[in-house]
């Protein structure tokens, strides 16, 4: 699915939360992408350790292991405009299933 698929509500499936001051920024720059994507095209994955062969299952990871407090992985991204979005679209996306709405700035 592509980032415009995630933050768009169909009624059915969870929606990726991006604060409204953010918004339309993510959606045209990333809008386009796919979680694999990020680890193509930014290398994204690679960059937060990979303990999974894509960025989304290797945020799962991250965030049960840290148990969804990822202030200080972020921090070690948040100067790098790209990968402060990408690090914030991944985990977003993450706990849209959960139903959870948090946005690192």
């Amino acid at each position: 699915m592509t980032i415009e698929q995630l933050m768009t509500d169909d009624g059915k499936s969870p929606v990726l939360f991006v604060p409204s001051k953010h918004y339309k920024r993510i959606f045209r720059l990333y809008g386009g992408h796919t979680m694999l994507d990020f680890d193509e095209l930014y290398k994204f994955n690679v960059k937060i350790g990979s303990p999974y062969p894509n960025c989304y299952k290797s945020m799962m990871y991250y965030m049960n292991l840290l148990q969804g407090d990822l202030r200080d992985q972020w921090e070690k991204v948040r100067t790098e405009r790209v990968l402060s979005d990408i690090f914030n679209v991944v985990q977003s996306a993450v706990r849209a299933r959960v139903g959870e709405c948090v946005w690192y700035e």
